[in-house]
């Protein structure tokens, strides 16, 4: 076998373990934990960190943000809505600092359905998708994080909560005291960049003192 063939078998298998492929230019994945993995999801802003997971009981979910982060379609957005004492909300690649016409091919079109789930509420802290109508299709790439910390209870069973954060309270505190204008739109844009981790679920329990 020449070098060339192995070259390219090697390139292959590394593609493939780390959960990516290359089709027709696009690159697509299948983020899809096992029993002892888990992702780690880390904003950054100029405020600080925000870590956050994702939960299995929203599979669409959880797969189409970790696709998403992967993509690199977060990067350069923006929490473009903040209402201190309620949530922070951004993600929209349409308002991206350099927009990239390709992001929107990632969308899905017509969004996601949704999967609102009883036992999960809009607690302080929860990550989740807008609607244009409660318990209508998700948006595709937009999503929020509730500030208050007596949650958000008028939202539950109107649109799906899929994750929580971990870390960077402070950091969403932050964002929703911003000084803003019209709209909820913060006067000095906060930008963000999103990058996932797959890391041992025993780890993030001890660390964060969760229970899978």
């Amino acid at each position: 076998m020449n070098r060339t063939l192995l070259f390219f078998i090697s390139f292959f298998l590394f593609l493939t373990v780390n959960g990516q492929t290359q089709s027709e230019g696009k690159l697509t994945y299948e983020p899809i934990p096992d029993a002892e993995h888990d992702y780690l999801i880390t904003i950054t802003t100029r405020l600080g960190k925000i870590k956050l997971i994702l939960f299995d009981e929203t599979p669409e979910h959880k797969k189409n943000f970790v696709r998403l982060v992967k993509l690199g379609v977060y990067d350069g957005t923006d929490f473009y809505r903040v209402i201190d004492h309620f949530m922070i909300q951004g993600g929209n690649p349409r308002f991206k600092k350099n927009p990239n016409p390709k992001d929107l091919e990632y969308l899905k079109a017509g969004g996601m359905m949704p999967e609102i789930r009883k036992n999960i509420k809009h607690l302080y802290g929860s990550i989740a998708s807008p609607s244009s109508e409660p318990g209508v299709k998700s948006n595709s790439a937009q999503f929020y994080i509730v500030e208050n910390r007596n949650g958000a209870p008028h939202l539950d069973g109107k649109y799906t909560v899929f994750g929580r954060v971990m870390s960077g309270f402070e950091t969403i505190s932050k964002i929703a005291e911003v000084e803003t204008k019209e709209r909820d739109r913060p006067v000095v844009d906060v930008w963000m960049n999103i990058k996932v981790e797959l890391v041992s679920r025993a780890e993030m329990a001890k660390y964060y003192e969760i229970e899978y």
